[in-house]
């Protein structure tokens, strides 16, 4: 979550990252093990990985979106949107 933030996700400061991990941990060792084929040859694909990290980044964003979704608007957001429109 750490690094996340410090590459500007900050998805991580309201989705559990490390949940949606443990959610989908079958398909995390299933790619570490794809990515480290070969490791020692130097003949690796670090794209598994990659993939699956910006999996899980799409995943809480998307979860970010529908709890957005749910919330209600502020009061006074009619005001807003009056001064706005004129």
């Amino acid at each position: 979550m750490l690094q996340s933030c410090q590459l500007g996700f900050e998805v991580g400061r309201y989705i559990s990252l490390e949940r949606l991990v443990e959610q989908n941990k079958d398909r995390y060792y299933e790619t570490l093990e794809k990515s480290s084929q070969g490791w020692y040859e130097g003949r690796h694909d670090p794209w598994h990985y990659i993939n699956y990290v910006l999996f899980i980044l799409k995943t809480a964003y998307k979860e970010f979106a529908e709890r957005v979704g749910e919330t209600k608007a502020p009061r006074g957001s009619k005001t807003g949107q009056v001064v706005s429109a004129i």
